[in-house]
């Protein structure tokens, strides 16, 4: 089985790094540092996952999350911010908050697959 891939939007290096490190070992993360490397990135690949900051150089994060759903894309969205932000406003499968400990982030994105994979199980 192939591993899953997720895409981490982050503009901050140490934070692309520190992600990589937590996840490689069992997932492939491909990094985009700007809204646009993003959605190039979503057009072109499979991504199983979205990881996503939600202040971003060229915009919010929010704004990509729109734009998933516009394209009728049903990828899971983990926001990941440095304030507590409510999932259920924003639309988005679930919410880490910068800081939390690795295997409490990688329990969270496991997670938050496992239930997608799940989902469409029963629904098949």
């Amino acid at each position: 089985m192939d591993k899953p891939r997720i895409l981490h939007v982050e503009d901050e290096d140490f934070l692309r790094e520190y992600i990589h490190r937590i996840l490689d070992d069992d997932f492939i993360v491909i990094n985009a540092g700007r809204l646009d490397e993003a959605v190039d990135i979503l057009r072109n690949d499979r991504i199983d996952l979205v990881l996503l900051d939600l202040v971003l150089p060229d915009g919010s994060g929010l704004d990509l999350v729109e734009r998933i759903r516009d394209c009728d894309r049903h990828v899971p969205v983990v926001v990941f911010s440095a304030h507590e932000v409510t999932d259920a406003i924003i639309g988005v499968n679930g919410v880490i908050v910068k800081g939390t400990p690795p295997a409490q982030i990688y329990e969270s994105i496991s997670g938050c697959l496992n239930r997608i994979r799940d989902d469409q199980q029963s629904v098949s």
